[in-house]
């Protein structure tokens, strides 16, 4: 059972929602696939105590529905890193700013550098930078802005680099969910 009046505040995502409810209902989750998000049950029944399995939480819209186009979110203790991929970051202290209302990003580059490089990272592991890099490839300066266009240069510079320091263990091009 599940403690009642037990308040936590961990953050959670609707991702959660999913493994949560297939363990409450005592199912398995598929096998054949990657699953984003974790079941909260074990954080649930110890009325809070228990730690999640991860250390941030991680948004990707990769569309044109509304400006500012795609973006990107990393969020990471109290840090909000909102990446715009056609503009500049935003950097939110949400213990102290729930509303986002002072961007902090000028004032904090290096924290926002560590958070790029995290988001940047888990967007290669579970393939959202693809999206980026496939619209740079078919559809060049007409799908993306210039700030996406140097985005998508550094991450296939970055593969490049890796796949001359490529060993030739494993099998290279898959990507997996981050947990």
């Amino acid at each position: 059972t599940i403690p009642a009046g037990e308040i936590s505040d961990v953050p959670v995502c609707s991702i959660d929602i999913f493994p949560t409810v297939v363990e409450a209902a005592g199912g398995k989750l598929p096998s054949d696939r990657a699953v984003d998000g974790l079941s909260l049950m074990p954080h649930l029944k110890s009325g809070g105590t228990t730690k999640l399995h991860r250390n941030e939480l991680l948004w990707h819209f990769p569309h044109y529905r509304h400006a500012p186009g795609p973006y990107s979110i990393m969020r990471q203790g109290n840090h909000e890193l909102i990446k715009c991929w056609g503009g500049p970051f935003e950097l939110y202290d949400l213990q102290a700013d729930l509303g986002e209302a002072k961007n902090l990003a000028a004032d904090m580059p290096k924290r926002v550098s560590e958070l790029d490089t995290l988001l940047i990272k888990r967007l290669k592991e579970t393939g959202g930078v693809d999206e980026i890099l496939m619209r740079v490839a078919n559809y060049g300066a007409f799908a993306v802005t210039a700030h996406e266009r140097e985005a998508a240069a550094k991450v296939q510079e970055e593969e490049e680099d890796a796949d001359e320091d490529w060993s030739g263990a494993g099998p290279r091009g898959a990507y997996s969910s981050a947990g």
